[in-house]
């Protein structure tokens, strides 16, 4: 059973449509801006690139936007090729039970997270960091969480893989790789703050649960009450005369 499949998991109000289609319209929407903001790259003066791409320097001229930007921006065409390959395989686990919305704000936590972690542990560092790579990590630690078992054949293995061990296969290759410090042009520390993404909306997801199964709690609670109001009224008024009328204020 995945985390999502519990009861205090299932959005109350959805019913049926806890597997909506806004959430794969979002995942494709999401595909096609980043292949639209890809394409016109190709055309964009590399100054204006330099001012969309995350660096320290840029956060301290308050681009703040930068954290978002960045999200979108890619090297080349295998670089944007492999991110949005891994976004439509793994998103589509996860959009259809988050729904559009709450697949929008993981997607945006994972890439923020991702970016601020690596600012972070490299404000003294003129580098500057571009690409999706922290959402989707982020989308893949949601599909292991709602689809732990759906399997999956990686090339080379000769067998099938299921979700949640490949998911934590890559995040400890991605830590070997972060602490032996190999110089590969990968952000790493962005990979592995998608992570912190998931776990903010995933937080976020569970308040909300509680919020709902609170407010259900209170509302049958009400009307518990207000039946046996209406019984002890029935009963006053029936053998006590005007019992039922002396509560009215």
């Amino acid at each position: 059973m995945s985390l999502f499949d519990r009861g205090y998991m299932r959005n109350p109000y959805a019913g049926a449509e806890r597997r909506d289609d806004s959430g794969r319209s979002m995942l494709f929407t999401l595909i096609l801006i980043n292949l639209g903001v890809f394409l016109s790259t190709l055309f964009t003066p590399e100054s204006l690139l330099d001012t969309l791409m995350l660096s320290s320097g840029g956060i301290r001229q308050f681009k703040i936007f930068q954290l978002v930007t960045a999200g979108f921006l890619h090297v080349d065409f295998w670089h944007f090729f492999f991110n949005m390959w891994g976004l439509y395989i793994f998103g589509g686990l996860v959009a259809p039970n988050l729904g559009g919305k709450r697949f929008l704000w993981l997607y945006l936590a994972g890439a923020v997270a991702g970016n601020l972690l690596f600012l972070i542990l490299n404000w003294y560092s003129p580098v500057r960091l571009l690409g999706a790579s922290g959402a989707v990590f982020a989308v893949m630690v949601g599909a292991a969480m709602f689809e732990p078992n759906r399997q999956f054949i990686v090339f080379p293995a000769p067998f099938p893989v299921r979700t949640r061990t490949l998911v934590v296969c890559y995040t400890v290759l991605e830590i070997l790789l972060m602490v032996s410090g190999t110089q590969d042009g990968i952000a790493h520390l962005a990979h592995l703050g998608g992570v912190l993404g998931v776990l903010g909306v995933l937080l976020a997801a569970l308040g909300q649960a509680a919020d709902h199964r609170g407010q259900r709690g209170a509302d049958g609670a009400v009307e518990r009450g207000a039946g046996a109001t209406a019984r002890r009224g029935s009963i006053g008024g029936n053998g006590i005369g005007k019992a039922g009328n002396g509560h009215i204020s």
